[in-house]
């Protein structure tokens, strides 16, 4: 099992190492932030070519931009572009803001072309919402060929697991190329314990059925066959049997020196 990183803004990003070799799973929400209107699929291009370009990183996997206006947060164009989708959290940009979701898929299927890039769709919770989210992008794909841009005929595109409702039907996900899941997101909906708490460490070691729920969760996954990832920010040896299964890489969750 590789061990990499979960970035969630581009702070975080540069202070990586540029001679890293691990691999690395980049949260994009980043690039719209502190903007008066969206980015260009050219201008997406450029930034995730650079963060792929900071290391050797094997894979590099670009999850696609979720909105929150959790705690207050309004951000500049949140409020403007997007002011009748801050409410909505959870709901898919491709069905509530397409023009996001085309724009990222484009300048990741380019960035491709150059150094191979994974894509990550997040939220997904059963399997009419992969499906739909697949054919838009076999969609632009073939605007892409019909203009004659270079890019990634044959993407590996993958799922972020994040809710107890996607885990419970994930043998419906299983044709995804690759499943990532999120155990900090998931035992914070199983537990009602907010993961960036020091009292979900506490907890797992007296969480035996908790645990044992989870691998149960987890049978249907095909180890052998399939690209499993998985994000926490407490290490494989703290999710004891579940952190043992047969992972592909393990990416650790920074989280702020004061917490």
């Amino acid at each position: 099992m590789e061990r990499g990183w979960y970035i969630e803004d581009i702070y975080e990003l540069r202070r990586l190492p540029a001679s890293s070799t691990n691999p690395i799973l980049v949260k994009t929400g980043w690039v719209f932030l502190n903007r008066l209107s969206f980015p260009s699929p050219e201008e997406q291009l450029k930034k995730y070519l650079e963060c792929s370009s900071l290391g050797n990183w094997t894979p590099i996997i670009f999850a696609l931009a979720e909105f929150s206006s959790l705690n207050g947060r309004q951000d500049t164009l949140i409020a403007t572009e997007l002011k009748d989708f801050r409410h909505l959290d959870g709901y898919l940009l491709w069905k509530n803001c397409p023009k996001i979701f085309d724009s990222q898929i484009r300048a990741l299927l380019k960035a491709s072309y150059f150094r191979k890039a994974w894509i990550a769709l997040p939220s997904i919770r059963k399997k009419s919402e992969l499906h739909s989210a697949l054919a838009t992008i076999e969609k632009i794909m073939d605007q892409l060929n019909d203009q004659r841009s270079p890019f990634d005929r044959y993407p590996k595109v993958g799922i972020k697991i994040n809710s107890i409702f996607a885990l419970r039907h994930i043998e419906d996900l299983l044709e995804s190329d690759f499943l990532i899941f999120d155990f900090d997101s998931i035992f914070t909906h199983l537990l009602g314990i907010p993961f960036r708490s020091p009292v979900l460490r506490d907890y797992l070691g007296l969480m035996e059925e908790e645990m044992e729920t989870l691998s149960r969760w987890l049978e249907p996954v095909p180890f052998e066959e399939k690209w499993c990832g998985f994000i926490s920010a407490l290490s494989p040896e703290e999710w004891k049997k579940t952190g043992q299964l047969g992972w592909e890489a393990y990416f650790r969750r920074i989280l702020p020196e004061n917490e």
